[in-house]
């Protein structure tokens, strides 16, 4: 479970006693104090303080010299996209793909459902991990464009899924290949103005080859002129791995959110429905 917030351009250096307001100076870039919390690792630009806290603090600063490129409040454009894929190494899940080195399949056993043939073959994965680019390897990809001006807004939506390939357990030969259907994955509008546009989010897509449950992820989207921020809140299953990024005006693309699977969880893990929460925000 993780929410994220960055500011951009994000600057970060640890503190031992960060208070907002104080001044912070990265690099020799000076800056204050934006946002204060305790991060055990001090702080990794553009995942500032992604873990529990414990001892160290973090200062995130926000230049006022940095801002005008990235933002233009009297035009905003965003592309917002999420993704759910399968990566190259989770323990105890991914396995070698003979005959492809350097790759990773994973067993199409769904372990809950105890009739299907042992036969059931494995599948491949997305052989990567987190990737800010907007077209790396997924499962599930859906991309949403919000423009808003002072007098008018508009927005778009495209969804895509990833070519699922089925292949030979032991000798790694593809056997088949399919696409899920994108039937399920949308936005929708739930409010919109020259000021803010809000989305609702729903994605839902399976292994086209085998029987098997949703890929899950719900959530709202919201892009706000006036108070310059980018915010996604949604739930995600507990399988496999999700990310959410966002390019403004042309600048980024930005981190909003990642998460990876659960400790311990594979595909039988999608049972549940979506109930991790997976959410951030960019400040500009």
């Amino acid at each position: 479970m993780r929410s994220s917030i960055y500011l951009l351009p994000a600057l970060a250096v640890a503190f031992s006693n960060a208070n907002i307001g104080d001044p912070c100076d990265y690099k020799g870039i000076q800056g204050s104090c934006q946002e204060a919390r305790n991060c055990t690792k001090g702080f990794v630009l553009g995942d500032i303080c992604s873990t529990e806290p414990t001892v160290l603090s973090c200062c995130i600063a926000k230049p006022s010299s940095e801002l005008s490129p990235r933002w233009d409040s009297s035009q905003v454009d965003v592309v917002f996209w999420i993704k759910a894929f399968i990566p190259k190494d989770v323990a105890d899940v991914t396995h070698p793909w003979p005959k492809h080195p350097g790759e990773t399949m994973l067993s199409g056993l769904w372990q809950w459902l105890e009739w299907l043939p042992k036969s059931g073959g494995c599948f491949a994965t997305d052989q990567r991990t987190f990737a800010s680019s907007i077209s790396a390897s997924a499962r599930m990809h859906s991309q949403a464009s919000v423009s808003i001006s002072a007098r008018k807004y508009t927005w778009s939506h495209i969804h895509r899924c990833g070519q699922t390939l089925k292949v030979d357990c032991d000798d790694g030969k593809v056997k088949e290949r399919g696409t899920a259907s994108t039937k399920d994955m949308k936005f929708t509008l739930k409010s919109g103005s020259t000021k803010k546009v809000v989305l609702n989010y729903v994605g839902k897509a399976n292994n086209p080859l085998v029987i098997a449950p949703n890929i899950d992820v719900v959530g709202t989207l919201t892009i706000d002129r006036v108070k310059k921020l980018v915010k996604f809140e949604g739930k995600v299953d507990e399988f496999p791995a999700f990310e959410a990024y966002a390019t403004l005006n042309g600048f980024g693309p930005y981190l909003v959110a990642k998460i990876g699977p659960k400790k311990g969880g594979g595909p039988e893990s999608l049972k549940g429905g979506a109930n991790r929460k997976f959410a951030g925000t960019i400040y500009i």
